[in-house]
């Protein structure tokens, strides 16, 4: 029978090696467990979703694993990059009448929910990336002079900002780091040459 004062590694699913590192933490006996008030409490039986979730909040989440990835850096040790869906919504560009637009979808039944007016006069890449905090969304989009630039699109209405001053080259691909701190680009142009082919006989 378990006392308050029997030492925590007699305790059924801790052992040696556990109470160890209760031990470390003033956790000794099964008195100083009972007493131990938790840091936080977190109820995982109700789920938030992943375009509801708020920066600096703690929540439970019930998502699949998209894409994972280990990043070694050279001052912060291993970085684990994970990229997690919900099955929430999507986003994607249409076209109607030469007018584009960004929609955002349902996963769920296909419905649009949102829906954003791209740069007028600018021609709009391929590409819709999504900020870490879905939040934004960011495309590229280039003007007349085939100079292009990424805009962010704020998911609560706000106008479109460029985030980018390039006064030339096209960008063909664009990508963040995990924590959305840097940005990483494709850019160039193309060059045209005329050549005279002669000499055809027939």
């Amino acid at each position: 029978m378990l006392r308050l004062d029997t030492e925590v590694q007699f305790v059924k699913g801790v052992g040696p090696r556990r109470s160890v590192l209760l031990t470390s933490r003033g956790v000794r006996t099964v008195g100083d467990l009972l007493l131990r008030i938790p840091r936080a409490y977190q109820d995982r039986s109700k789920f938030v979703s992943l375009n509801a979730l708020q920066p600096g909040h703690e929540a439970a989440v019930h998502a699949r694993i998209y894409t994972s990835r280990a990043i070694q850096t050279r001052t912060r040790g291993r970085i684990l990059d994970v990229v997690i869906t919900d099955g929430t919504s999507f986003a994607h560009f249409s076209k109607v009448d030469g007018v584009t637009n960004i929609l955002i979808r349902s996963l769920e039944n296909g419905k649009v929910v949102q829906q954003f007016d791209t740069i007028r006069g600018f021609f709009v890449g391929r590409s819709i990336v999504w900020s870490k905090d879905g939040k934004a969304v960011f495309y590229a989009a280039h003007d007349s002079n085939s100079v292009g630039n990424i805009w962010r699109q704020p998911l609560d209405g706000k106008p479109p900002e460029k985030i980018t001053n390039y006064t030339s080259g096209e960008i063909f691909h664009f990508d963040f780091s995990p924590d959305n701190s840097e940005l990483a680009l494709v850019r160039g142009g193309w060059k045209y040459d005329a050549v005279l082919m002669k000499g055809f006989k027939q």
